[in-house]
């Protein structure tokens, strides 16, 4: 870590003195061509002027060119500032201001159209641009840069609007159409629709962490990223740390997407990454981070990047080696010293036995290596994002320790997470004497909304009796209402399935869809729901087209679990009729509809049956996701009658069809299906889609090992899919390392014959 100057600091004269000598270095050069530069050089020196931004300037003074007249906010000085200036910034939290980029409405800390740079004297550590939340209309985001450089900054809590406005619902830290960033962090910062870091641009030495987007791009959404590190970043749909940009010489891992959790459509070059991408030096081991910025001593990343990439200086003002390392941080042994700061993040400090715990490092400092001590017996180094689960009561001490060369001994923090025995609580809807908090039968809820309310410890058990539960209406997004908000990480589960116990929505009086909709349930970060019918429930048909007009039955956040429940007669005027997001086990999804994926959208389905779901554009029983072990049956689509753009792993599609383009699946990914006696008037089974070790006809022109012969189904005519003892399709499959401690959809073992 840099040291902290007081004083308003003026930029050092070596700086200075080694770029007016450049010129002087140059002895191959004729006299005449050496005059040439000295001359356009010095009309440069005379065109450029240095000006000053100091929060606590005591008399701010166009056209700032001191530190005693220093501007207080940065973009005054870069509206007085003329092509080629530079702009020195000294510490602080810059959280004033705004400035709405050209033709745009959304209110931006800094905007840059010019040929300037703008440098802080002592790094992102200590000068902060800071946004400002909730997304929506009064957002404010960091930066919007078209040209010049950006140099030294933190860019932190930018938030972008909400509506599909051009340009302004991504980029939350930074919206680039031009310009570059450089040595800069971002974090904290968030898009609705991409880039919750950073949209388009080129970035060089940053590190991108914690960013979220409500789309595509939680770090970063394309553009070029040279010797960056992008952890720690999530994304509702794809890409959790890149989607659609190149990174070269960079580390990206430990982020989170339903889709591609480190990166979606993205392009690597000696970079470090999982799964492993095409393109050239590219590795997919664990990077070993010893922070969130910094690789550990041993990390297979030293040494690992191309010089062809590589520029300037590391996160700490470091040189690169040569060969440099992937990610913002150079490892030069003997020199990672100095100060260290460490902290704890955790997600709960309050549990129950079996409940995970995710933790965060915040290390500060040039650091060799970190140590996870989690009081049970476990251990883990070198990871800046943890999750452990204990698995019995008790009080336990977690021990973060980090160390460089002049802290051997480490220095660390610690932090206390109680477990405890997991607390009922009771819902009955016949009952006459209801008392909070619910913890016996006697006093049960008679709705579940309130038993929920009640729960305080993260995994206790919300326990529902049989009944129809049509009552109370909970918003989470704006207007769009449910009949269950389960936003705590609880388990909500029925004493005797979904036959006898139902959560009903409601439909718009008028349009089904619509202002007064009421959806089944909404599911919130790790909550679980387990053995309920979800009914009735439709969405609004205005608002944000994710969180309000998808997910008739149930709406789910990407670690909400939906487990053993029936999901029939919902609709939803976007995308997912049935659910939306989520994982979803044992599952029957029957009756549901959706312009986009009618009984599924965007969710993870293992063992489940989607059986006469019908989508008026794609995806009759699914659109995008991924479905393991899955039975698609009777479903309907104008493309896609089974499936859209989703992946596929040992499903069978059967008796779907499609008005348009493929009866089955319509640009699927299938591995291990029998996709057979579908229609559509183009791809019967499917269009579009890639196939391999799969039944189908015609014969696949892509992928390997299909097969073409009748699957053998028992009758296929009432969805029962399961395969005759001479069918050629048992043992043919490819095997996966995820099916060893698998179950097929009868709970029997995913493989039984070596195959």
């Amino acid at each position: 870590m840099k040291s902290q100057i007081l004083d308003p600091p003026v930029p050092t004269s070596q700086y200075f003195v080694r770029e007016r000598s450049r010129a002087r270095k140059q002895q191959s050069m004729t006299k005449a061509f050496l005059g040439l530069v000295m001359f356009f050089c010095l009309v440069s020196a005379a065109m450029s002027t240095e000006r000053f931004v100091w929060i606590n300037s005591p008399t701010p003074t166009v056209p700032y060119t001191n530190w005693q007249t220093a501007a207080h906010t940065i973009q005054v000085a870069v509206n007085t500032a003329l092509a080629g200036d530079v702009i020195w910034v000294t510490n602080g939290v810059y959280a004033s201001g705004t400035q709405t980029r050209p033709n745009g409405t959304l209110a931006n800390r800094l905007v840059i159209t010019k040929v300037v740079t703008v440098k802080s004297v002592n790094g992102p550590d200590f000068t902060i641009i800071k946004g400002q939340g909730p997304m929506g209309p009064s957002a404010i985001r960091c930066v919007y840069i078209s040209e010049g450089i950006l140099d030294g900054f933190t860019l932190a809590n930018g938030c972008t609007d909400i509506t599909p406005l051009d340009g302004e619902w991504s980029g939350g830290g930074v919206f680039a159409e031009g310009g570059k960033l450089i040595n800069c962090i971002l974090t904290g910062n968030s898009a609705n629709f991409f880039g919750g870091g950073s949209y388009n641009g080129t970035l060089n030495n940053c590190m991108l962490t914690g960013n979220s987007a409500g789309y595509n791009g939680g770090g970063a959404y394309r553009g070029t990223l040279n010797n960056c590190t992008l952890s720690g970043n999530s994304a509702s749909v794809s890409g959790g740390g890149s989607c659609y940009g190149t990174q070269n010489n960079s580390i990206v891992y430990f982020n989170m997407a339903p889709f591609g959790p480190n990166w979606a459509g993205s392009s690597f070059n000696c970079s470090c990454t999982t799964p492993l991408p095409p393109g050239t030096g590219n590795i997919a081991n664990d990077p070993m981070l010893a922070s969130a910025s910094h690789v550990s001593v041993n990390s297979p990343c030293i040494g690992a990047g191309s010089v062809d990439y590589a520029s300037g200086t590391d996160i700490d003002g470091e040189i690169w080696a040569s060969p440099p390392s992937m990610g913002c941080d150079e490892v030069h042994i003997g020199s990672i010293t100095g100060a260290l700061g460490v902290a704890i993040a955790e997600s709960y400090i309050n549990v129950t036995p079996g409940f995970i715990v995710d933790f965060t490092a915040f290390i500060t400092g040039r650091v060799t290596q970190s140590f996870w001590n989690f009081g049970d017996g476990t251990v883990m180094s070198n990871r800046p994002y943890a999750s452990h689960m204990f698995v019995t009561t008790g009080l336990y001490s977690i021990v973060l320790t980090a160390m460089n060369e002049t802290y051997s001994g480490g220095v660390s923090a610690i932090m206390r997470v109680s477990v405890v025995t997991r607390p009922v609580h009771y819902v009955k809807a016949s009952n006459s004497t209801p008392a909070a908090p619910y913890a016996t039968w006697v006093t049960a809820a008679t709705n579940i909304q309130n038993a929920i309310d009640a729960a305080s410890v993260p995994g206790a058990l919300v326990l529902v009796s049989n009944g129809v539960y049509t009552t109370g209406a909970r918003a989470v997004f704006r207007s769009m209402s449910n009949r269950v908000a389960i936003t705590k990480p609880v388990t909500v589960s029925s004493v005797n399935g979904p036959a006898v116990t139902t959560i009903a929505g409601s439909a718009d009086p008028v349009s089904t869809n619509g202002s007064a909709a009421v959806r089944c349930v909404y599911l919130g970060t790790n909550a679980y729901l387990s053995g309920f019918t979800l009914s009735n429930g439709h969405t609004q048909t205005n608002g944000n087209g994710i969180e309000e007009q998808a997910g008739g039955g149930v709406w789910c956040v990407l670690s909400a679990v939906v487990s053993n429940c029936v999901l029939i007669g919902n609709t939803a005027n976007w995308g997912g009729g049935g659910s939306y997001y989520g994982t979803l086990l044992n599952c029957i999804l029957s009756g549901n509809s959706a312009p986009l994926g009618g009984g599924s959208t965007a969710s993870t389905l293992d063992n489940c049956a989607l059986l006469g779901n019908s989508a008026t554009n794609s995806g009759g029983a699914s659109y995008s996701g991924m479905l393991n072990n899955c039975t698609l049956s009777g479903n309907s689509a104008y493309n896609g009658g089974g499936s859209a753009g989703a992946t596929l792993n040992n499903c069978s599609l059967s008796s779907n069809s499609a008005t348009n383009f493929g009866g089955g699946s319509y640009y699927d990914r299938l591995n291990n299906c029998i996709v057979y006696f579908n229609t559509a008037p183009t791809g019967m089974n499917y269009y579009g889609s890639t196939l391999s070790y799969c039944c189908t006809v015609p014969m696949p022109t892509n992928g390997t090992d299909n097969m073409t012969n009748d699957p053998q189904f028992v009758n296929a005519a009432t969805s029962n899919l399961d395969l005759c003892s001479t069918s050629p399709c048992i043992d043919a499959g490819q095997n996966q390392s995820w099916m060893t401690i698998a179950s097929d959809l009868h709970g029997g073992p995913r493989i039984m014959h070596g195959r």
